[in-house]
């Protein structure tokens, strides 16, 4: 159901469950910023495994960035909370090509058009881990595994084409050094991402080796 144009939008998957004090918490940060520039929350979170057993995950300060979102998403959808302008903005730029993760999209569109990102390290509800859910919580080695697999069967590369699609199809309200990011992460001849991209910085993971891992697997043509 849409929300007015002057409320705060929470986005909820119905199986989780919010800790109490998320919403509150949540505007709380949010209202912090300027009202006319957009702003985006989101948490870390607990999981829920089956049998009622809670797992913490580590908080760990991160870097938002646009140049992170064409290859990372660090915003669970579960967890975010769009300030007033920044519903307003999501709602006035919708994208030509359909991005294959909405929560991927929020943090990718709204870094573009320069948007404060707010990710709060302190768990703020309990994520229940499903068997089918096509990435989950990068938790342990069979998930690790199961990335691997991704990469290497084509699936990433996917995605990676779509979501770009999709921020290409609105490249026109992103700040002009994202325009210029998104170019130049994509290869001038042929499709795929340009490894010199990640050589430069401008695009990056959040941490090093994964940074050095994509590189290495642009470079070999897997993306």
């Amino acid at each position: 159901e849409a929300s007015p144009a002057d409320c705060y939008t929470a986005l909820s998957d119905q199986d989780d469950i919010w800790l109490p004090g998320k919403i509150s918490r949540a505007i709380s940060l949010l209202s912090k910023t300027p009202a006319h520039r957009p702003a985006i929350y989101a948490s870390s979170h607990y999981l829920l495994r089956s049998g009622g057993r809670i797992q913490s995950i580590s908080g760990r300060s991160l870097r938002p960035s646009f140049g992170n979102a064409l290859v990372q998403n660090i915003l669970a959808g579960h967890s975010i909370v769009l300030s007033p302008s920044a519903i307003q903005l999501v709602r006035a730029s919708q994208p030509n090509a359909m991005p294959p993760f909405h929560d991927w999209w929020l943090y990718a569109f709204l870094t573009g058009i320069g948007a404060n990102v707010i990710y709060d390290p302190s768990p703020q509800l309990l994520y229940r881990q499903h068997s089918d859910a096509a990435l989950g919580a990068n938790c342990g080695l069979k998930a690790r595994l199961r990335r691997v697999e991704m990469l290497r069967n084509g699936t990433y590369r996917r995605w990676l084409h779509d979501h770009h699609a999709a921020l290409r199809s609105v490249a026109s309200v992103l700040r002009a050094e994202n325009r210029m990011i998104l170019q130049e992460s994509h290869r001038k001849r042929g499709p795929g991402l340009c490894s010199s991209a990640f050589l430069s910085g401008h695009v990056h993971r959040q941490t090093s080796p994964g940074s050095m891992a994509m590189g290495f697997a642009t470079a070999a043509g897997l993306l």
